[in-house]
């Protein structure tokens, strides 16, 4: 996962994100808005459940599903198909129009 950008519009910030951290979004995400973009997002919930069957057998620690903050009010995901550039303007274009506003 990598920042891309941040912008501001009517005293909110908007953070844009390649890629997804789950743990990232687990911890507490208050005053921005984080937006993140990623190829696929059955194959990111694939390679998080993955990693976390690794870590449980590792550690003896039983697997959790799937972070429940992704139901958090300030969090977006887009899937690109592989357009990153193109889904990431279109985005922010239509965030700095007004168009697509944070669920308060």
């Amino acid at each position: 996962m990598r920042k891309i950008d941040l912008v501001t519009v009517n005293q909110t910030d908007f953070v844009f994100y390649d890629g997804i951290d789950f743990e990232f979004i687990d911890s507490e995400l208050t005053g921005q808005f984080h937006v993140f973009f990623v190829e696929c997002w059955d194959s990111e919930v694939f390679r998080w459940r993955r990693d976390r069957n690794i870590e449980s057998l590792v550690s003896g620690k039983e697997s959790l599903p799937v972070p429940e903050a992704m139901s958090k009010r300030n969090v977006a995901v887009y899937a690109t198909g592989g357009q990153l550039d193109r889904v990431y303007m279109k985005v922010r274009e239509k965030i700095l129009k007004g168009q697509i506003t944070p669920f308060r």
